[in-house]
């Protein structure tokens, strides 16, 4: 296995550049950890694996892998280990949690024509055995497979492809750019058992230590990108959201219309994680001080956005327009950081600037956003 130490935010992104759209990504903040399903660690739940499974099954009315992937992202112990198309969101894994700050992480880098479909012969048999909480090889009923050859599949662990039909179907995992490793069983004379290998070495092509001295440098540069715990696990609280941040105007266009001005603007926001009481208030000083000089029959619209990925997307954080009977209203983009993950994360070839030794712009006629 490749074993390769990068030394800046900087180097890590150069070097990951190329792996992109090949590999999948895991981050973890202690390279003493082993890649271990939640499950496993936690036997006194395996017992009770099938029935929790089933539960999210009837509650989200989604398949049996498609409901541990959201288990997982929620903190529900399953066999899945997190995995990441997003070579910065593996990064930010490797960084997050100050408990290990004094530890080496590390971002296993794994090779994805090794992945199988999540509706392939191997998921299914998986997702068979585990809602029908199966004990025996022939209580699986497959008149196409020999007992051998059933054996064989569930013993292995595997890399599950990413596919929007399963990585969208909970909203950490669009943010987190996921999918998983889905571990498999023990088998004995056609006996199944829960607990199967926990080694994934094989599946691994190169780890990526970064070193703790680094972890710092390495989450101010992520964090100015929107890489920050709160949106990537969902936990918006308004007193965690800052206040501090300042709005640049990077666009203005200034029309008369003969009876009014309209003018469209655009403002760049320097905090993604902002206090949106905050925001609101400086967007009526904009509006005032615009008013005070273009008379109050201006027609005024404007985008606020956080970088040049947003513009790329048309991804505004929210804009104002103008209503015949208000000044103007504002529109707060729905699931906003949820498109602007889902967006960076699934650039197929480059990334727009993102700041690097002074911020390069780097060409984006390549990339290719969904919507």
């Amino acid at each position: 296995m490749k074993i390769t130490i990068i030394n800046s935010f900087e180097e890590y992104v150069t070097y990951t550049e190329n792996y992109k759209n090949r590999y999948y990504f895991r981050g973890q903040s202690n390279i003493e950890w082993d890649i271990t399903p939640s499950l496993f660690r936690n036997k006194d739940l395996i017992p009770s694996e099938t029935k929790t499974i089933k539960k999210e099954m009837e509650s989200s009315k989604m398949n049996a892998i498609s409901s541990m992937l959201k288990l997982q992202h929620y903190e529900c112990p399953t066999r899945i280990c997190d995995l990441t198309i997003s070579p910065l969101s593996a990064l930010f894994f490797s960084t997050d949690g100050e408990s290990n700050d004094n530890m080496d992480g590390v971002v296993y880098v794994l090779n994805k024509t090794d992945a199988v479909s999540f509706e392939g012969l191997e998921i299914n048999l998986f997702s068979k055995v585990i809602t029908d909480n199966c004990i025996n090889i022939k209580d699986l009923g497959n008149e196409y497979l020999s007992v051998e050859k059933i054996e064989e599949i569930l013993l292995q662990n595997y890399i599950i492809q990413y596919d929007y039909r399963f990585s969208y179907t909970n909203q950490r995992a669009i943010l987190q750019g996921g999918t998983g490793i889905i571990f498999g069983f023990n088998c004995n004379n056609g006996i199944i058992s829960p607990v199967g290998r926990k080694g994934v070495d094989l599946l691994i092509n190169e780890k990526i230590i970064i070193p703790h001295e680094i972890k710092n440098e390495i989450r101010t540069k992520l964090r100015n990108l929107g890489f920050i715990h709160d949106v990537m696990y969902q936990v918006f609280e308004n007193s965690k959201a800052s206040s501090n941040f300042v709005l640049k105007q990077t666009k203005f266009k200034v029309s008369d219309r003969y009876e009014f001005n309209k003018i469209v603007a655009e403002y760049q926001i320097s905090n993604i994680y902002f206090d949106r009481d905050e925001l609101v208030k400086q967007i009526n000083n904009i509006y005032s001080k615009f008013f005070s000089r273009y008379g109050l029959n201006a027609r005024i619209y404007l985008y606020i956005y956080f970088d040049e990925n947003d513009l790329v997307e048309g991804n505004y954080i929210c804009r104002t327009v103008w209503t015949e009977y208000n000044l103007y209203t504002l529109r707060w983009t729905k699931d906003y950081y949820l498109k602007r993950f889902r967006y960076i994360n699934e650039q197929e070839d480059k990334i727009c600037d993102i700041n690097l030794n002074g911020g390069k712009e780097i060409d984006c006629t390549n990339l290719i956003a969904t919507d």
